[in-house]
């Protein structure tokens, strides 16, 4: 009965067919119905959690994140009039190890940056907010986790040149980084 928060759920993925290739399982009807659920139940806020980047992924996948956020805030809209909002999170898939992905490329940040811009465009709308991870730092997650013993050295130094908090966008220092594999002799 108290006052509501956000509810937030993670489709992951704009289409049904990339759902499908990382075996999240959930189709639009689900997500639909989640929502209208959420709505039904007195929260105005709704956060989707999606990945871009992932193999296999066109720009179509890519935008249709955005139609199922408006698909989404047009629900909440008949339930909570203007107060309804939705806000989309993005992050840059980052194949991992002992995953069924971890042979896979990662996006580099040109494609990434692109992706964001054309989904940024398609994100207007009153009540409709995104959010995204820097891709810079998903390089970095990327290396460190597919990475060996070598990166010690590489994390000793970065944070021997400045690095600290870099889970923190304001912190981060993608330059800090370079330098630090440039030092240790990687790429």
């Amino acid at each position: 009965g108290g006052r509501r928060g956000g509810f937030t759920f993670a489709p992951e993925a704009g289409t049904q067919r990339l759902r499908d290739t990382i075996n999240k399982g959930v189709s639009d009807e689900e997500i639909a119905r989640c929502a209208q659920l959420a709505f039904d139940r007195g929260w105005s806020s709704i956060k989707l959690y999606f990945m871009i980047g992932l193999p296999g992924e066109t720009m179509d996948d890519v935008l249709a994140i955005a139609a199922i956020c408006k698909r989404v805030l047009e629900m909440g809209h008949r339930r909570h009039g203007g107060r309804a909002q939705v806000k989309a999170n993005i992050s840059t898939f980052i194949p991992k190890v002992m995953t069924p992905f971890q042979w896979d490329g990662q996006a580099s940040t040109i494609e990434i940056e692109a992706k964001v811009v054309a989904l940024r465009k398609a994100m207007h709308g009153s009540g409709l907010t995104m959010s995204w991870h820097n891709p810079q730092s998903s390089i970095l997650e990327a290396a460190l986790g597919r990475g060996d013993r070598r990166l010690g050295a590489v994390i000793r130094r970065a944070w021997q040149k400045g690095a600290r908090l870099d889970a923190w966008d304001e912190h981060f220092d993608f330059e800090i980084w370079l330098a630090a594999f440039a030092d240790e002799g990687l790429d």
